[in-house]
């Protein structure tokens, strides 16, 4: 099946306008992911001073960090992947949201 590179698909609005509200959810979820993933590294030096020990010992706990989070996704998306995806998506980040009121 071929489609034109004019065709018009359901969610384009006229003038080529996408709706905002289809694409918010999904910005949302990009940044707060982006922001959760890559703070640990930029707050490395606060971490050293605040909890009083080696650099090394903060870096092993960051990359322990990210290992666990690369090793959770496999299962997470199994298991969630026939559930309905908007659902999902927005009470995930009701639940984010929500949580750092």
């Amino acid at each position: 099946m071929t489609t034109s590179p004019n065709a018009r698909l359901d969610h384009d609005l006229p003038g080529g306008r996408m709706r905002i509200g289809a694409l918010l959810p999904l910005t949302t979820t990009a940044f707060l992911m982006v922001v959760t993933e890559t703070m640990p590294a930029g707050v490395l030096s606060a971490m050293v001073q605040d909890l009083d020990v080696a650099p090394s010992a903060i870096g092993l706990l960051v990359s322990v960090y990210a290992l666990v989070s690369a090793a959770a996704a496999i299962p997470v998306v199994a298991l969630t992947r026939r559930l309905p995806r908007r659902h999902l998506l927005i009470g995930r980040l009701s639940r984010v949201l929500s949580i750092r009121r």
